[in-house]
């Protein structure tokens, strides 16, 4: 763990040189590095073994019923394993590296002030239901991820892309069902202001 929490200070220190006028690139370097973080981890987290046994499993049978009640998996992790098995377990964790850091890159840079990048990156590293337990829990971090995504069409009322996004979470982890009603919690027109930013941050 002080590896990971020195590996995590150096990623929040470039975040925070990204909030000075024409330096914002390093927030694109400081995302760099926790794809390479992630991309590169080995046997890191507790779920890690078990989801190199699912994939090599899977991977062993010419056919499969995705949809079959005796696999121990949901059927979009299946077909994900079944579209890596030429490339191998590895080339999937690094692309779902790069999935995590994309999609959490492009929602700090869209909703966050620079000035606060070094503050949004501190909490993606060092929270750990964050990248730290994202890292381990591979299905459920992807379905984060397409939640984090939809956030767009929520602000647009985009409900068709919105539940799009949606039905593809759930297909990797059923848990997702319960990011259905969120689009009409959605449709009101909240107001935030600092105070209650701050509150809901303190939550």
């Amino acid at each position: 763990m002080i590896t990971v929490a020195i590996f995590n200070i150096i990623f929040v220190f470039f975040a925070y040189l990204a909030r000075y006028k024409n330096c914002e690139f390093f927030l694109k370097i400081s995302f760099f590095l926790i794809f390479l973080f992630l991309a590169l981890r080995y046997d890191y987290g507790n779920d890690y073994k078990a989801y190199l046994e699912l994939f090599l499993d899977v991977n062993r049978y010419e056919s499969i019923d995705y949809f079959d009640e005796s696999v121990r998996t949901d059927p979009g992790w299946l077909f994900i394993c079944r579209l890596f098995k030429p490339l191998g377990f590895f080339t999937m964790v690094t692309f779902l590296a790069a999935f995590n850091c994309v999609i959490y890159y492009r929602f700090i840079k869209k909703y966050v002030s620079p000035d606060y990048y070094w503050l949004s990156t501190f909490i993606y590293v060092f929270d750990i239901t964050f990248m730290l337990i994202q890292s381990s829990t591979m299905r459920q971090s992807m379905a984060i991820c397409l939640f984090i995504f939809s956030i767009d069409f929520l602000y647009k009322k985009d409900a068709i892309r919105y539940f799009f996004c949606i039905f593809i979470a759930i297909l990797l982890h059923k848990s997702a069902i319960i990011l259905i009603p969120v689009y009409f919690i959605g449709l009101f027109n909240w107001k935030l202001n600092k105070i209650v930013g701050h509150i809901i941050l303190f939550f």
